[in-house]
């Protein structure tokens, strides 16, 4: 029940136009940025759905977070693996930070703060083009982060054999 100092906001893949063609393509080897801010802020909530063509394409778009204009990134995941479907396929579950919907919508409610911008990208690693990509992405600008505020990190690592 205290007054808040922030402005909710949103950026999504909704049509520029004024039509109805509220998506992005992300064709062979494309990189498409689905979120940019500058300021301090939060990112609250991540909304992805994938009408994708190939079967594999859970583990062949890349999602890439960058903090406070940071080259190397701070999140650099499969899309699957980072809503937590890491078998690469659509299994319907719901958890306090991650939920993926009988309409293959998937969520995430990790905070995630930055101190100056925030940058996400998805790249298509596959072979195909990968469809039609829909995003929402809510975020909170504020005046300032507190100053223990911790970045949000998620790394894929595979190795076969495992080690």
């Amino acid at each position: 029940a205290r007054a808040q100092a922030y402005q909710s906001l949103k950026q999504s893949s909704f049509d520029r136009t004024g039509g109805n063609r509220d998506s992005w393509p992300i064709a062979h080897g494309g990189v498409h940025e689905v979120f940019n801010a500058t300021g301090p802020g939060v990112i609250t909530h991540i909304w992805f759905t994938i009408a994708a063509r190939g079967t594999h394409h859970l583990k062949e778009i890349v999602l890439r977070g960058y903090w406070d204009g940071n080259e190397k990134p701070s999140v650099e995941v499969p899309v699957g693996d980072f809503f937590g479907l890491n078998l690469g396929q659509y299994t319907i579950y719901e958890s306090a930070y991650l939920a993926c919907s009988p309409g293959k919508s998937l969520n995430c409610y990790f905070a995630m703060p930055y101190r100056n911008s925030a940058r996400f990208t998805v790249t298509n690693e596959g072979k195909d083009d990968g469809g039609s990509f829909y995003s929402n992405i809510d975020y909170q600008t504020v005046p300032a982060l507190p100053a223990d505020s911790l970045y949000f990190h998620a790394q894929y690592r595979q190795a076969a054999p495992c080690i």
